[in-house]
């Protein structure tokens, strides 16, 4: 299977967590979108499953760290508070949902594309996911 190197973005519409996040992914060449999301969700899995839960004596962040996560809007220690290793499938399945529902939207290069579409990336395509925010309120 042939392997495509994307531009990744991660939006939300909160006002709390307003975060961009690009990174340059590497990524099995896909048929449709659902299977793009299925790879970056199982990819996250295993990376967050491979995160170290134990806490150091004296935790404390260099300066190089915190420049290289500050652009994220988060300083942090990038650390697991959960030990429980998180279940696959179950991501996979939650994320395919959310996108099915509209929760989460996916451009590929500004053009929205749409669940279950069949789509063929490029090399350095962009790729970006927005979080929807549901809003609450009431009638005046």
């Amino acid at each position: 299977m042939s392997k495509v190197e994307i531009v990744l973005s991660v939006k939300s519409s909160s006002k709390r967590k307003k975060f961009i996040d690009q990174q340059l992914v590497e990524v099995n060449q896909i048929s449709n979108i659902n299977e793009l999301i299925s790879q970056i969700v199982s990819d996250n899995v295993d990376a967050y499953n491979e995160m170290q839960t134990d806490k150091k004596l004296f935790q404390y962040l260099s300066k190089e760290e915190i420049d290289d996560i500050a652009h994220t809007g988060k300083v942090g220690f990038q650390d697991r508070k959960n030990e429980n290793q998180q279940d696959k499938d179950e991501a996979i399945e939650n994320a395919l949902l959310a996108f099915k529902d509209g929760i989460i939207r996916v451009f590929v290069d500004e053009e929205e594309v749409e669940y279950d579409s069949v789509y063929s990336l490029q090399p350095h395509a962009n790729v970006t996911f927005i979080k929807m925010v549901m809003l609450v309120g009431r009638m005046w």
